[in-house]
Order: structure tokens, then sequence, then C-alpha cells
């Protein structure tokens, strides 16, 4: 949740503020993008647009974190399924548009998002 009130954060304009800053230095050094959380998926692009948003180390870890498990659990299909937790019955539509707007923030897809 700490990537979703970044995010939120950033999106109202409060880039610098110093509670963004705190935000994202505790989750460039403590989060750990599990597969297994509850709302795997969700959480993943909070944390990948919040953490691009920030720019510099942020962003670069949490790209090559967000790539590294997100591409584990593709199937060869090309799709994502939620497997545990409350995404399990969402559905593929659900987690394969989070697993690709999570690996493709910096191409600036949704303009919300964009400075």
């Amino acid at each position: 949740m700490a990537a979703a009130g970044v995010l939120s954060m950033q999106v109202c304009g409060q880039h610098n503020s110093d509670q963004v800053k705190t935000a994202t230095d505790w989750l460039l050094q403590r989060a750990r993008v599990n597969h297994n959380h509850h709302w795997f998926f969700y959480g993943t692009y909070y944390y990948a647009q919040g953490m691009y948003q920030r720019g510099g180390e942020h962003a670069r870890v949490a790209r090559r974190r967000v790539g590294k498990v997100l591409l584990q659990f593709q199937a060869d299909d090309g799709s994502w399924s939620g497997s545990s937790g409350q995404e399990r019955h969402a559905g593929r539509v659900y987690a394969t548009s989070l697993a690709i707007l999570s690996l493709s923030v910096k191409h600036h897809y949704l303009p919300i998002y964009q400075r």
C-alpha cells in the first residue's frame, strides 16, 4: 500500500515531497515483488509506476525487480493469471493488463502519469 500512496501523491503533484522521498527510499531498500501476495498484480503496478515517477536508481531497481518476477510467471501464450490471494479468480484479462502496464511504465501509455 505504500506504493499506492506514493503514486497517489505523485498524481496530485507531490513528486518531490518528503513523504514520497521517504516512502520510495523505504520501498527501494525493503520492498520485494512477491508473487504470493494477495494483490500481486495490483501492488506490482503501483510499485512500478511510483518508482518510475521517482526516477533514477529507484526506477532502475524497480524495473529490474518487476521484469524478473513478471516474466517468470508469464504463460506460454503471453498472458498472466492470478494464482493466489484475492486475484486468483480475477481472470487473465485483469492479470495480463496489469502485468503489461507494469512492464511498460517507461513508455507512458497512460497519459495521467505524464509530467
